[in-house]
């Protein structure tokens, strides 16, 4: 089972709540945010792994602000989208793996995913699929081009509240011990490290053992 917290970068505050779980947690740095590199760096050091949270369109525009800088649209030219990967790439240290900040307009669109996973792959980087859309084509285009890759089960914080998110991190668990592995994505709210927190014990009970995502991706 791993888990993956978005939207990293914003807050040191909140990388060391996620450093104080003491499980192997992957986080996924927005490339953008304020404190991007250093948020890496620490993680790195803490023996956490780190992920490009790559922002792209989506459809519903109140999903998030569609107007951000380095945002990868639909319709943009090939060329645009590789320089802007590779921009946000270049921002990040130590990255192992992306998945998608939003994108639910762009996940569906093979024009625009295409040059993006052919980046990630002559990187050596595998691709988690978020799966902010149902009809999304980003995972089966990722493996069918030969990339590492997943896609997200459950999202832990979908509403925020601690007892939700503790009801989502137990499904995690169930779905894990179930079918042997399982992907959570969740955001550094408050209350979903305090969910994290105080669901750590529950680990033993349903025998799931925690991993980094690149250990849960088949070869």
């Amino acid at each position: 089972m791993a888990i993956i917290i978005d939207d990293m970068g914003t807050s040191l505050e909140a990388l060391q709540q996620v450093l104080d779980l003491g499980q192997p947690v992957t986080i996924s740095i927005l490339p953008l945010s304020p404190y991007a590199e250093e948020t890496a760096r620490i993680a790195h050091e803490n023996g956490l792994e780190v992920m490009l949270h790559l922002p792209g369109e989506s459809l519903n525009h109140q999903e998030g602000n569609n107007s951000t800088a380095g945002l990868i649209r639909s319709g943009m030219k090939e060329e645009e989208v590789r320089s802007l990967v590779e921009e946000a790439l270049s921002r990040i240290p130590y990255v192992e793996g992306v998945n998608n900040h939003m994108g639910s307009k762009i996940t569906q669109e093979e024009p625009v995913m295409r040059p993006i996973l052919d980046i990630l792959k002559s990187h050596d980087l595998y691709f988690i699929d978020s799966r902010t859309t149902a009809e999304t084509i980003a995972f089966d285009l990722a493996r069918k081009m030969g990339l590492r890759t997943a896609y997200r089960n459950i999202f832990l914080d979908s509403s925020v509240g601690v007892d939700f998110s503790k009801k989502k991190i137990t499904d995690l668990f169930r779905l894990s011990q179930k079918t042997g592995k399982a992907i959570g994505i969740g955001h550094p709210f408050p209350e979903t490290l305090q969910a994290l927190r105080e669901n750590i014990q529950l680990l033993k009970k349903f025998k799931v053992t925690p991993v980094f995502a690149s250990q849960i991706i088949p070869d």
